[in-house]
């Protein structure tokens, strides 16, 4: 019987009416296959992959393979974004047998859940460049009939060789500047001068990288960025119609994406382009992140504000179909207009999609564009709808909620702030219980799944975010709240480090502490930007040690390896650099400079009679000024030391030799 059935999981329910007998993660299958001694085959993906799809099609949904997976194995099927400590396990295991990895993932193991065999995507059928998974199963089932002991022994020696490598914690290092430095040139080596980016293909837009380089001095630094940005933009990987970005481009140029869009990715883009916009003040890049923030809202977010996880790759069966158009759709959408629309995004009937990179004023938007692109979106959704996975991950929306507050206060988008909000709400209530500890993901009505590493950190730094975009206490409170949790769950006091999972979770092939920063940011790096930022808003010396001994977790693995990307430089960037603090203190505030909202060189605080004993709690060193009975003071401070007050935003006043210079815009962290 296939199990499935009772999940609530997208990408399981997508296979519950598979032949298999499909198990989700979980004792029951792992005591079927002790009690029949069978070995395990567990398949793990997610609902918008698209090799996913071809896999279940050639494969799952065939009797021929369901029987033999059903007579000779224990089929379990994992949703990869609700169990991501089994996907990162197993993944980690494929790694190091194939030297590879990629969804679908497919593993066979023992019935004591330790794998023997490792593969990706695999076709139905044998052909002369590579086995198929009917053949394969055949082999391993009649092996492990004949010989059990020898793959147990393997499955044995490869689970060893895992958990040695994952439980490895290289020394604390003294963090510092030229880690920065070799940052930096780690990008320069990997950068594609000609089409921007690093790496060749596929390539991956890392926004991490671009935040990294947006945040330094160099100009060559910001070059890179600007490349890259403006080519990423211009290609293939940006839905020029829709406004977004896909998950990344299968050519070096950025023109032909696999065409998932991920919540993740989106979030992330739109910071960076939020942040080459404060920095550069090029209108094009605030264009970019305003159409990828209207399609966030229009597409991603739900009714209750929680936000989506992803847009599929295919419609009706087809890889990327909702998105290629050809001359005679444009010009059925938009009439006699539709050619200077095919002029402006090469649309040429040779299989090109929308793009502006042969376009020489990409820059500059004909007066028409916004009408033209709503007509085609609007015909896009009628000709081929994309199925949407519409759970609620607590991570993923913490990276949402974060990238929308920051961008819309950088870039003066409100309605991005209120989104933020709208999200940071929902979460906070449907997927936590008030007190900080969180739920790992959330769909019709229902959350489960006790929150991971991720959750916490990710969530924690979107509520800072949101704070300062809005400059609610609550806001600071919860992300006080849900950074205890995080410490109490997953600080490893011995060895410093955050692991990814609670110590009463089950992990098979040992717990893990990732800091590899890839698609998505490590939690350890997140959450060493949690840290910093708490210890400059409090004051707090207990979140300035926990910071410190971070950092050092951390400059220990960088030394080890370069795993520790771009998310992790720039939480030590913030720790080497630590923001000032702006304490604004009155009763009646009043309508402040745009560039102070918008400075990313001092955390804000707000005191009023309605939170001054709240933010004191919060915050102790603010309860030593008090709230004037008339008017508004503002007092910078450093580490909780703060210089006298002004009480005008006459620029004047931080031109004063006792005050300081006024703060500059520069991007520092995050």
């Amino acid at each position: 019987m296939n199990k499935l059935i009772y999940e609530k999981s997208p990408y399981l329910q997508q296979h519950a009416q598979d032949p298999v007998d499909w198990y989700p993660w979980g004792a029951e299958a792992f005591q079927r296959a002790q009690k029949l001694h069978r070995p395990i085959f567990l398949s793990i993906g997610y609902s918008t992959c698209h090799w996913c799809h071809v896999m279940a099609r050639e494969s799952f949904a065939q009797q021929q393979v369901a029987q033999v997976l059903n007579r000779d194995f224990v089929a379990i099927k994992v949703d990869r974004e609700e169990r991501p400590d089994v996907d990162a396990a197993y993944m980690a295991a494929c790694q190091a047998m194939t030297g590879s990895g990629g969804w679908p993932l497919t593993i066979v193991m023992t019935p004591r859940q330790q794998p023997f065999f490792a593969a990706t995507y695999l076709p139905k059928d044998s052909s002369p460049r590579a086995a198929g998974l009917l053949d394969i199963l055949t082999e391993i089932a009649r092996r492990w009939r004949e010989e059990p002991q020898t793959l147990e022994q393997a499955g044995g020696q490869i689970a060893g060789f895992i958990r040695q490598e994952q439980q490895r914690t290289a020394p604390p290092q003294q963090p510092g500047e030229p880690m920065l430095d070799q940052g930096l040139a780690r990008l320069r080596r990997l950068y594609d001068r000609k089409n921007g980016g690093f790496g060749g293909a596929p390539k991956f837009p890392m926004a991490h990288d671009l935040l990294f380089l947006l945040a330094r001095p160099e100009p060559e630094a910001l070059e890179m960025a600007e490349h890259t940005l403006q080519q990423m933009g211009r290609g293939g990987i940006c839905d020029q119609i829709g406004g977004g970005f896909c998950r990344y481009a299968v050519d070096a140029q950025w023109r032909t994406p696999h065409f998932e869009k991920m919540l993740y990715d989106n979030a992330l883009l739109i910071l960076a382009y939020a942040q080459a916009y404060h920095r550069t003040g090029k209108e094009w890049y605030r264009q970019v992140e305003t159409e990828a923030i209207r399609y966030l809202l229009r597409e991603m977010q739900g009714e209750k504000g929680g936000f989506y996880s992803a847009q599929d790759a295919d419609s009706q069966g087809e890889e990327g179909s909702y998105y290629w158009l050809e001359p005679q759709e444009v010009a059925h959408a938009l009439g006699p207009e539709g050619e200077a629309f095919c002029r402006r995004y090469a649309i040429d009937g040779q299989g090109h999609l929308p793009h502006l990179l042969e376009t020489e004023d990409w820059q500059q938007a004909p007066p028409r564009l916004a009408l033209w692109k709503g007509k085609l979106l609007e015909y896009r959704k009628r000709r081929a709808p994309l199925h949407r996975d519409d759970k609620v991950l607590t991570a993923w929306n913490g990276l949402a909620i974060g990238a929308l507050a920051q961008a819309g206060r950088l870039t003066e988008r409100p309605e991005a702030i209120r989104a933020a909000e709208q999200a940071a709400e929902f979460v906070w209530h449907a997927l936590g219980d008030g007190t900080g500890d969180l739920n790992l993901r959330w769909r019709q009505g229902e959350a489960a799944g006790p929150g991971q590493l991720d959750d916490y950190a990710f969530f924690a730094w979107g509520l800072l975010e949101l704070y300062q975009a809005r400059q609610q206490p609550r806001d600071l409170e919860r992300a006080l709240l849900v950074a205890q949790k995080m410490r109490d769950h997953f600080w490893d006091e011995a060895e410093g480090g955050f692991w990814m999972t609670r110590a009463e979770t089950e992990t098979p092939l040992g717990r893990l502490k990732p800091v590899e920063d890839g698609a998505m940011p490590s939690g350890n790096s997140m959450a060493a930007l949690v840290l910093g930022h708490l210890s400059c808003l409090t004051g707090q010396p207990d979140w300035e040690e926990l910071a410190s001994r971070q950092q050092w977790f951390l400059a220990g693995q960088r030394v080890q390896s370069t795993a520790v990307g771009a998310m992790g430089l720039l939480a030590l960037e913030q720790w080497l650099h630590p923001p000032r603090q702006l304490v604004q203190v009155g009763a009646n505030l009043p309508e402040e400079p745009g560039w102070v909202a918008q400075c990313t060189d001092f955390l804000r605080l707000t005191k009023t009679p309605d939170n001054s004993q709240l933010l004191a709690q919060l915050a102790p060193y603010t309860a030593q000024y008090p709230v004037p009975p008339e008017g508004c003071r503002w007092y910078l401070c450093d580490h909780g030391a703060c210089q006298a007050p002004v009480s005008s935003w006459d620029e004047s006043a931080w031109a004063d030799g006792q005050n300081g210079s006024r703060p500059d815009a520069l991007p520092r962290g995050l």
